[in-house]
């Protein structure tokens, strides 16, 4: 199969999922969505340049390390795409 024939071959769109910070927060509650929340804006106020720097101590790789040993499965990748405004939660 040439690379016209792969092109032509569009595949199915799929469903939008959900975005994995709007997830956990439908999941957390009370005082644990409260801490998560406060955390994620600390990242968040960061300037990129001092979160990509490491400069600050609350970064996307801190916070989703953190989750993640407490049972909730996150990357750092989604945090970012989440503070970007690239997931599906849309533009902040």
């Amino acid at each position: 199969m040439g690379i016209a024939d792969a092109l032509s071959e569009i595949p199915a769109a799929k469903q939008n999922t959900r975005c994995g910070i709007a997830k956990l927060r439908d999941e957390l509650d009370g005082k644990d969505l409260a801490a998560f929340n406060q955390a994620l804006e600390m990242v968040y106020s960061q300037p990129r340049s001092v979160r990509q720097g490491r400069q600050h101590g609350a970064t996307a790789t801190w916070l989703a390390e953190t989750l993640t040993s407490n049972g909730y499965r996150m990357t750092d990748g989604m945090i970012q795409r989440h503070i970007r405004g690239e997931c599906s939660c849309g533009p902040l």
